[in-house]
């Protein structure tokens, strides 16, 4: 698995995954290995990684511009 995102928040990151997930790839959240990640600085969730498979880290970067794009 590969890091997507790296010490977003996990709002962020659970959006992320539904998005990637309702395109057939997989996606695991985990806790981010950066300092100072407590929640009494950063909320609920603390901060966290989005890591995909290795061979999808190119179109999952791709959805994640694509949909980008849409919200503007």
């Amino acid at each position: 698995m590969k890091k997507l995102k790296e010490a977003i928040q996990l709002y962020e990151a659970k959006l992320i995954k539904g998005i990637l997930e309702n395109e057939g790839i997989e996606v695991r959240l985990q806790p981010s290995d950066i300092a100072y990640t407590d929640t009494i600085y950063f909320g609920e969730g603390s901060i966290t990684d989005v890591l995909v498979p290795d061979e999808m880290l190119e179109k999952a970067k791709n959805i994640l511009k694509e949909y980008r794009g849409k919200e503007q």
